[in-house]
């Protein structure tokens, strides 16, 4: 219901949206792209299925508003990639912590 409001109003029909949801259902899936949402993702996050969601909105939303060039695109990849690698080594910082 949300994202069919959201999305039926010019004034934020273009904000990108990532459903974040434990259905797997096929309907439920079909029925959010439908309504306009940019990335559809099942919980349990895979983290890298998360940050790849993430960097398609950061796309989307860079194409929806052109007056962004190369270079701002180039350090938002940057930094989702920064983002990633830091929690990447936080969690092995923490897992060798565990298993010590």
């Amino acid at each position: 219901e949300i994202l069919k409001e959201l999305k039926s109003k010019d004034q934020t029909k273009t904000i990108p949206v990532v459903v974040l949801t434990s259905s797997r259902e096929e309907k439920d899936m079909i029925e959010s792209y439908n309504y306009g949402v940019n990335s559809y993702v099942v919980k349990p996050v895979n983290f890298d299925s998360f940050s790849e969601a993430v960097a398609a909105l950061g796309l989307y939303w860079l194409l929806i508003n052109e007056s962004f060039n190369k270079h701002v695109l180039d350090v938002i990849i940057n930094r989702i990639n920064n983002l990633s690698r830091d929690v990447n080594q936080s969690k092995n910082t923490f897992f060798s912590v565990v298993i010590m």
